[in-house]
This record gives structure tokens, C-alpha cells and sequence, in this order.
């Protein structure tokens, strides 16, 4: 709030300047102003802002009474003006009365629950449904009264912290127009501060005083508390319970006054006061104190107790007046703009007062010994030449309020929470179709594509069963009756989901701002650990948009932190839409159910020494809430042959037959695999096809050690790989690679354009590579490799004879890789330092291109690429890439081939030599049906070499990629490529068939 005194000024000298503006108000409209001022300072203390839709009527304070037994029926009959009556139904099994126009509904919560609340989880959760089904019949704005019969703060307070949350979205989950009330026996502060801790205050609507003093000395005291607890939660409300309004409710304005005092939003009489006499003052008081009212110590009267309250609308005054005498009274006040005071009596009429003068320091009334007998009364006063202030670009031009706040990130949470704990109570269970699809990126353009499809049965408390029906490699269909099990590589589960209560505050949020998402207008809250997230802690960062209007999710995006072993980083965006039992999208309401429906996400793991990237997305489609036959078709599904996977507490697991033929749920991750490979491939630079007949074995937890293990054996062809992924149980991994191509290969030189046939040699490459990596961050890897390479020199059948073929010799790699790979986008940075074991003269004689020095050089790249996912299996993959070097020669340039550093199809390897290259790949794929898959690449490069005679020479080749489902569940892929472009004219061929034995 901001009130600017110049406009005090201003508003004066302006109402000087009206013709015909009485003189008296004139001096006076300073003090209506700050009058003014002061209603609007105090509003928010004594009730809730207009536009908190979780506010009563205002009025300072509401008054009720507490009902034993049925209210009574009289009351439905009353002329209540604006202001609501509050009853109180004690006990925690009350039912409420259907009189919700008239009566604002204040119910007890005892919970009987005692600590610990998790150990006891399922009896609160019977408790708070409980709770929730009595707030639905229970009107408008209803307040709950907690307390907490099982336990006590001062013994189990993260118990009781976790108790006011859970009981707090309970309620505004039932009824989000509700409040919760923390009863407290007394009014101590160093309590009140220990109950609104951090984040609570959102939790904690208000505080209940049962049957407080209301002496001088205590209303000092409640005063004081009462401030407190604005400081501590502006939003809060103070309900005072159990006021004495005497044997026949003759106290009860007095009472009310008092509560009003001390700053008190509701107060309510009883049980002592029969109800039938308190209703008369209740209603006078709703009538009369309705609206902006607010208590104004500042025009109380002197000669009697008494307690004054401004009406914001037209200021004008309202005194309660507790007569201290039998005798005549008189009332001073020093406000001389009050007229035509009325007197007014619970079950009265008003009573128009002759004698009330103004006099030179204010206005006296005069009441007679009649007039000021009995009961405490009300005296109402209006304000004379209201409208000539009004003409003074009225009160709001000299108060400026800024009452405009954002809502605190814990009042979002907290709606958020009650949203989805209120859907959770509707919720027992739905069906829907599961598709998964897992992309693994390969080199290029390319990735590897597997799809999962099947019925997914999600259980109300939170897990899922989900069937393998369909089952698409590269979008082409297995024809199998079962889906061999593939082993289930996971990030581990988090020990805490944002947003959700816990029992530890594992979590900070702060409110970014607003925007639109899909359509809907959100709070856009951030999130992230407060503790430093480690192995066996798994926690998350992110963001969560919360519509505005029904406080549902609309998108989640997090990041998995505190990662260890075989995956390096785990993040998830997750779309929500509004669906109706049906599965059928709707509008946003409270009434919808809000499920997510689309997830994507990247999970990056550390395979073998390597970086793999896997873009996963998942479809929920056809989906039904609740339906009948849920328990039916789930377990038709498990009685069936396909292969399940349940989620539990450790993650997905395979669920099996027993002996008896019943699903039980394999607790031991099977992580190993033993395939049958077989192929053939070809190109010129071979004597003849290469045959690959061999077998492939893998197992990602060797021993039970966690070190991954790989070997591939077809014929000549043998690589093998070992790797700690987590190194002595750190972040660092570890990866050994071995490879052997035990056939020579042709190794071909290019001079000027043409190919010198005596300078052909051939030639093997076996090399080791030991590498060392280490994530930094979620997104960004570097890695350490030292490569040790063997290479073996032959004459070939068209080398001339006085060539001096190269020394055998051993090639030292040390190089360094730094990856960025994020939302299907890979960076990759290199460089290397290369040297040689021996390096002496070779070549024809007089060779030029040999040079000493370069028995040492070094190679750098760096790349990009991106990989687009279209429906129907339909993708677009491109690549950009870039390799330079200094100090190459013939045997350390850049080649092109199926084997070599760069990719162009249809180039055979160890032909085409180039120290500088530029180069792009395309390559876009769809399937025929769902039988076959094809993928057509394109490669270019321009290459840059000074001896080969190139300079940005265009080599490009186009290739032709495709899968199929062939006979005994194996997969086969081929590839052929051919030159479109540079001196190249043969071409290559791969064809490859894989066979998964299962155990």
C-alpha cells in the first residue's frame, strides 16, 4: 500500500476553490481523508481482500453462533443484508445444516492419526477423505478447525508440519473456496512464529481462540498477537470462539466490538447463550456491519465504553456503545461532520436521537437514562456534506492504495496440490494405449528407432502394469507372438517429486512470472533441490506451469539430478490435457480430470566408454477413467502370453510367469544378451566381400560389478569393449575398446586428381582406445582417450618396386572430446596429438611428401547435428561437420569410407585423402506399410588438399538404407551406397541380419 500526502494538500486547497462548499467540512476534509486512509490500512488486517476468492463477505468482524443440535429454523428466515452468520457444529463427525444461504459452515478436524503420519499414512488418508466428503455438502467459504488428537507439535513437529499441509489440500481440494483454521489454546506468540515457519503460512489459513479474556489487559495482548500473526501471513484470519453473550444475549455486541478490537475476523457465542437470543443481535449486526467496514479507535466516543467503525462506501459511523451507568450519558466525539444520529436495538426498531448538537471541538449526543438502560447498543451517524467532498475528485483521488499483489509461490503450491489431491480422491484407476518410442542417435544423420505399444493399467496408487502388444524396430512391425525382453536401462526413481508434501523440505521454489502455454494463461514456477543431490538421493530441477484459472498442471519440464552408473542425465517434459471419463478432451474445469498425456525426453547413458543418446516420447491414447471393466481387461492382459513390465518402488520391471502361471514380478534386472550376427560387407578396397558370421554378447553388470562388457566376434571382425561407468563410484567412467579387422585393405593415393596405382599399398589397422570421461553438468561431457594403433604396411599387387614401403609402426592418440547433447541437438568439439613409434623415409625415390617432422601431428573437428522426429515413423536427420589438421601426410589425412573418420556413401576407405573438410549429411526415412523401412542419405563434403589436388573438391555419394522383420524374429538392415560426385565410381554394400536369443 502507498498513500501519497501531497494529494492531502491538494484535495484541501482544491475544496477551497467549490463554491457553496460548507466551511466546516472544508476544515474537516483533511480528517475524512486520513479516515479514509485508515480504512483502507486497515481493511486488510481486519478482513480478506475483495478479490481473494477465498474471502467471506466482509465485515469487522462476521459474527455466528455454535449449534449443539439443528439450527435453528428461524434463521433461514432472516432479512440478512450482506454479511454472512457463521455456525459451528462441534465434534468431528457434525454433519452441516442445508441452510447455505444463511449460515457460513465452521467444522472441527480432530485427527485421531498419531505420529509417525508416513508409518501411518493409510489411516490419515482415511481420515482426510473423510474430511473431504463432509466439506462437500457444506456450502460456501466453509472453515475447518484442525487438531491434531493423535499427537502433539511440541513431540512430532515435522509430523504436525505434514499434518497442516496435507490437511490443508484435503480441504481446498473438497471445496477450493475453503479455509483451514489451526486451533491454539492460548495466544503466544513464540508459538504462533514456530507454527508459520518458511512455507507453512500457505497451509495455514487461520487461528482459533477458544474462549479467550476480553479484559483491557487481554485485549492488549490479543492485539499485539493479532499484528503478529499479519506479519507473518497477511492473508490470515483470527476466529474467536466460545463468547459469553450472557443469559439472554445482551452482551453479544459488546463482545463482537471487542473481537473487532483486537483485530478478529469471526466471532462466535455459545454454546451458553441459548440460540434463539443471540439471533436478534446477530442479525442486527450482520445488517449493520456488512460491506467495508472497519474499526476505528480514532472516532470512539468519550463518556461511556464504546467502539467506533467507518463504512469505506460513504464513511459513515457506527458506534457500539456498552452503557456504563444508569443514568443519562453523554457521548463526546471530535468529528463535527456526524448528522442524524439513530439509535438501534437487537430486535428492535431504530430510534431517530433529537439530541445530538454539534459543538466547537466536535459532536455530543445526549442519551437519556431510558435511552443508554439495558443492553449495549448502536448508535448510527452519517456524514454531513458527503457530497461536496465527493467533489473533490473523490476520497480515492487522496489515498492511493496499491493492494495488486502476486500470489505468493506457496498459496500456488498450495492450490496446485489440493487440485490434484482432490482429483486423486476421484481417481481409482484408468486404461489407456501406452506408445513408447525410444530413438537412439546414431553417427551422422542416423538414429536407431524402437516403438513399444500396448494397453497400460494405472493403479490409484501411482504405479502401472503395461503390456508389450506391438513391437516396431525402425517402424517396421515384429511379426513374432512375443516381444523378447531387451534389458531395462533406467535412471534410478527420485526420492522426492517436486511439488508433492514431504516430511523434509528437499525443494525450493520461486515464482518466474506468467505465460501462455498451449492456449492457457500460468504461473510459471521454478524448482530445485535445497540439498545437494548424491548417489541414493535423486532429486530434480525444473519448471512446472499451473494453469491459473483451475490451478491444475499444463506442462512439466525437469532434470534428474544426483545420477550415478550408467546414466549420466535425465530430463522430461510432460504435457497435461483435460480429459473427461471418456478419455474425450474437454474444457479446463475443476471437474475434468488433468493427466498427462504426452511426455518427451532425452536420457543420456554411458555405454561402453561412450556417450549414447536416447530421445524417448510417450503417447497415452484411448484412454478411460475409472472404468468398469479396468479390473476385467487387466486381468485378461496378464493371463495373456505378451510381455509386461510393472512399475515398482525400484523402477520398471519384467513381470514373468510362475510355475503356476500366475504374473509375478522378476525382482533380478537381467542385464546381459547374446545375439547371432551375420552379414556380409563389400567395397572396392577389399580383395573380396567381407563375411561377418559371428556372435555379439553383452552385459552391463558384469558380476554384479556394474562394469559393462561387449564383445562382437564375426570371422575376421572382432571388437571388444569394457567399461566402468562409475569410476570407483564417482562421475568419471571408464572404457577400454579393442578393434581388429584381421583382412588387409587396399590403401590407394590420389595425386593431382589421378590415382598413382604404383604407389598402392595395403594396409591393417588394429588399434586400443582407453578412454576417461566425465559429465559436467547434465548436458556437457568431456573425455580423455589414448589410442594405441599398430600399423602394417604391405605391398599390393600394383606397387612398384623401387617404393620404400612405410615402417611398422605404433600411432600414440591423446585426445580430447567435449560433447553438448540436449533436445535431440549434438555439439561435438575435438582435438588430438598424434605421434609415431618410427617414421622413416618412404615413397618412390625422391619422394617430396615425406617429411621427419611429421612424426608427430595433430587433427581437430567439430560437428553438429539434429535429428527430427515426424509421425508415422517419418523422420529428418542433418549434420554438419567440420576437420582440419597440421603436419598430415598421406597416412594421417582424413579418409572417406564405411570405416573411416568421415562418412560419404558410396566411398571406399582408404582412397580419398583430404587435410581439410567441410561437410554436410542429410538423410530422411519412412516406411512402406509397416514391412519395410527406407532411409535415403545424402553425404557431401568438400575437401581440401593441396597434394591430392583438391581444393573444396565436391565428393558426395547418396545411399539407400533399410530394415526388415525377416524369417526366425531377426532383423535385417542394409546399406548401399554410391558416388554422385569427385573422382570415386565404385560403391559399397552392407547387409547385416541380428538375432536376439532369449534366456
Amino acid at each position: 500500500m502507498k498513500f501519497t500526502l501531497d494529494r492531502l494538500v491538494q484535495a484541501e486547497s482544491r475544496a477551497t476553490e467549490k463554491a457553496g462548499a460548507p466551511p466546516h467540512l472544508l476544515r474537516h476534509a483533511p480528517s475524512l481523508v486520513v479516515t479514509a486512509f485508515l480504512v483502507g490500512l486497515a481493511g486488510p488486517a481486519v478482513a480478506q481482500s475483495t478479490s481473494d476468492e477465498n474471502s467471506v463477505s466482509r465485515c469487522a468482524p462476521c459474527v455466528g453462533i455454535t449449534a449443539t443440535d439443528d439450527v435453528p429454523a428461524r434463521a433461514d428466515d432472516l432479512d440478512i443484508a450482506r454479511a454472512p452468520l457463521f455456525v459451528y457444529r462441534p465434534g468431528p463427525e457434525a454433519t452441516l445444516p442445508d441452510t447455505r444461504d444463511t449460515w457460513t459452515a465452521l467444522l472441527d478436524a480432530d485427527i485421531v492419526t498419531g505420529a509417525p503420519l508416513l508409518q501411518n499414512a493409510v489411516d490419515l488418508d482415511r481420515e482426510l477423505s473423510n474430511l473431504s466428503r463432509r466439506l462437500e455438502s457444506a456450502g460456501e467459504q466453509p472453515r475447518v478447525r484442525l487438531r491434531w488428537r493423535g499427537g502433539t507439535p511440541a513431540d512430532a513437529p515435522a509430523d504436525w508440519d505434514f499434518l497442516i499441509k496435507r490437511a490443508a489440500v484435503a480441504v481446498t481440494g473438497a471445496q477450493p473456496d475453503a479455509r483451514l483454521l489451526i486451533d491454539f489454546a492460548r495466544a503466544d506468540l513464540d508459538e504462533l512464529r514456530a507454527l508459520l515457519n518458511d512455507d507453512l503460512a500457505a497451509y495455514v489459513d487461520g487461528i482459533v481462540l477458544e474462549r479467550p479474556e476480553l479484559d483491557a489487559a487481554a485485549v492488549e495482548r490479543l492485539t499485539t498477537f493479532r499484528q503478529e500473526l499479519a506479519l507473518l501471513d497477511p492473508d490470515s484470519e483470527l476466529v474467536v470462539l466460545g463468547l459469553d453473550a450472557g443469559p439472554n444475549g445482551g452482551r453479544a455486541l459488546a463482545q463482537a466490538a471487542r473481537v473487532a478490537e483486537i483485530g478478529g475476523q469471526v466471532a462466535l457465542f455459545g454454546p451458553t447463550t441459548p440460540e434463539e437470543a443471540l439471533l436478534p443481535s446477530l442479525q442486527l449486526w450482520s445488517s449493520e456491519f456488512a460491506g467495508d467496514v472497519t474499526f476505528d479507535p480514532y472516532s470512539s466516543p468519550s463518556g461511556a465504553p464504546a467502539w467506533s467503525f467507518v463504512r469505506g462506501e460513504d464513511l459513515a459511523l457506527r458506534v457500539v456503545v456498552e452503557p456504563a451507568s444508569a443514568g443519562a450519558t453523554e457521548l463526546e466525539f471530535t468529528d463535527r461532520s456526524l448528522t442524524s444520529p439513530r439509535l438501534l436495538r437487537a430486535g428492535g426498531e431504530p430510534q431517530q436521537l433529537f439530541s445530538g448538537r454539534r459543538t466547537r471541538s466536535g459532536y455530543r449526543v445526549t442519551l437519556t437514562a431510558d435511552d443508554a438502560v439495558g443492553a449495549p447498543f448502536l448508535l448510527a451517524f452519517e456524514r454531513q456534506g458527503l457530497g461536496a467532498l465527493e467533489g473533490v475528485e473523490g476520497v480515492e483521488d487522496r489515498v492511493e492504495v496499491e493492494d495488486e499483489r502476486g500470489m505468493p509461490v506457496e498459496e500456488i503450491l498450495r492450490r496446485l496440490q489440493a487440485t490434484e489431491d482432490a482429483q486423486a480422491r476421484r481417481l481409482r484407476n484408468y486404461s489407456a494405449v501406452n506408445t513408447t518410442s525410444l530413438r537412439f542417435l546414431l553417427g551422422g544423420a542416423q538414429s536407431l528407432d524402437t516403438t513399444f505399444r500396448g494397453p497400460l493399467f494405472f493403479n490409484a496408487d501411482g504405479t502401472f502394469d503395461w503390456a508389450w502388444r506391438e513391437f516396431y524396430v525402425n517402424g517396421v512391425k515384429w511379426r513374432r507372438k512375443t516381444i523378447p525382453e531387451i534389458p531395462l536401462i533406467q535412471p534410478e526413481k527420485a526420492t522426492q517429486q517436486p511439488v508433492d508434501i514431504s516430511f523434509t523440505k528437499d525443494y525450493r521454489y520461486r515464482l518466474r512470472g506468467t505465460a501462455t502455454v498451449n492456449g492457457r494463461d500460468t504461473w510459471v514456477v521454478d524448482f530445485e533441490p535445497t540439498i545437494k543431490p548424491e548417489a541414493g538421493r535423486s532429486l530434480f530441477q525444473g519448471t512446472v506451469w499451473v494453469d491459473r484459472e483451475v490451478y491444475a498442471r499444463v506442462k512439466t519440464n525437469a532434470i534428474q539430478l544426483g545420477l550415478t552408473g550408467d546414466v549420466i542425465s535425465n530430463e522430461e517434459t510432460t504435457t497435461y490435457e483435460p480429459l473427461d471419463a471418456n478419455g474425450n478432451r474437454v474444457a479446463w474445469s475443476r471437474g475434468a480430470f488433468v493427466l498427462g498425456t504426452r511426455l518427451v525426453g532425452q536420457q543420456l547413458f554411458s555405454i561402453l566408454g561412450g556417450t549414447t543418446v536416447v530421445e524417448r516420447e510417450v503417447l497415452l491414447t484411448e484412454i478411460a477413467v475409472n472404468p468398469d471393466d479396468f479390473a476385467r481387461a487387466r486381468e485378461e492382459v496378464l493371463a495373456s502370453e505378451v510381455t509386461m513390465v510393472r512399475d515398482t518402488a525400484e523402477g520398471l520391471r519384467y513381470l514373468v510367469n510362475d510355475k503356476e502361471g500366475n504374473r509375478v514380478v522378476k525382482d533380478e534386472l537381467d542385464k546381459s544378451r547374446l545375439f547371432l550376427v551375420g552379414g556380409v560387407f563389400y567395397d572396392e578396397s577389399l580383395d573380396f566381400p567381407l563375411p561377418l558370421a559371428g556372435v555379439n554378447w553383452f552385459n552391463f553388470d558384469f558380476k554384479g560389478t556394474g562394469t559393462q562388457t561387449n564383445v562382437f566376434w564375426g570371422g575376421p571382425l572382432l571388437i571388444a569393449d569394457i567399461a566402468d561407468p562409475s569410476l570407483f563410484g564417482s562421475r568419471w567412467d571408464l572404457g577400454i575398446d579393442a578393434f581388429v579387422l584381421a583382412l588387409s585393405g587396399e590403401d590407394s593415393f590420389f595425386r593431382n586428381g589421378q590415382e598413382i596405382k604404383e604407389e598402392t599399398l595395403e594396409s591393417t589397422r588394429p588399434n586400443i582406445d582407453i578412454s576417461l570421461g566425465r559429465p559436467i553438468g547434465q548436458f556437457f561431457k568431456v573425455s580423455f582417450e589414448y589410442s594405441l594403433g599398430f600399423n602394417r604396411f604391405d605391398r599390393a599387387d600394383d606397387t612398384a618396386d623401387e617404393f620404400v614401403i612405410p615402417e611398422d609402426h605404433l600411432d600414440h592418440r591423446f585426445q580430447l572430446t567435449t560433447d553438448y547433447n540436449r533436445r535431440g541437438y549434438r555439439l561435438r568439439l575435438r582435438g588430438s596429438h598424434n605421434i609415431r613409434s618410427d617414421w622413416e623415409e618412404w615413397g618412390l625415390p625422391g619422394n617430396t611428401d615425406f617429411d621427419p617432422e611429421q612424426e608427430e601431428y595433430q587433427r581437430w573437428g567439430a560437428s553438429v547435428r539434429k535429428v527430427w522426429h515426424l509421425p508415422k515413423f517419418t523422420k529428418f536427420g542433418a549434420e554438419l561437420e567440420y576437420a582440419g589438421g597440421e603436419n598430415l601426410d598421406r597416412f594421417s589425412k582424413y579418409q572417406f569410407g564405411f570405416f573411416s573418420d568421415l562418412v560419404v556413401r558410396g566411398y571406399r576407405s582408404e582412397r580419398i585423402r583430404a587435410e581439410e573438410i567441410k561437410a554436410a549429411h542429410l538423410s530422411y526415412g519412412f516406411n512402406l506399410g509397416d514391412v519395410f523401412r527406407v532411409d535415403l542419405v545424402g553425404d557431401a563434403a568438400f575437401a581440401t588438399d593441396e597434394l591430392s589436388g583438391f581444393e573444396d573438391e565436391l565428393l558426395a555419394g547418396l545411399g539407400l538404407n533399410g530394415t526388415v522383420i525377416g524369417p526366425w524374429g531377426t532383423v535385417v538392415n542394409f546399406d548401399i551406397g554410391f558416388p554422385v560426385a569427385g573422382p570415386e565410381n565404385g560403391f559399397t554394400a552392407f547387409i547385416a541380419f541380428l538375432k536376439l536369443f532369449n534366456r
